[in-house]
């Protein structure tokens, strides 16, 4: 597992993600946006030659929550 799907895997189950964060606070953190940005992009290029994301990157991407 690449260094980038490490850390966004460690963002997904934090308390800084961006939708957890939404529902428990009622409001919009954009430095939580931001990092999520980062991360999502970080993922995509390590794994720009593979045949798959990891799943909860796939359902990020596709708004499937």
């Amino acid at each position: 597992m690449k260094d980038s799907l490490k850390q966004f895997l460690e963002y997904d189950d934090s308390d800084e993600e961006l939708a957890y964060y939404i529902r428990m606070n009622a409001e919009w953190n954009e430095e939580s946006f931001i990092k999520m940005q980062q991360l999502v992009r970080k993922v995509m290029e390590d794994y720009s030659d593979e045949d798959y994301y990891y799943k909860p990157l796939c359902i990020l991407l596709h708004g499937n929550y």
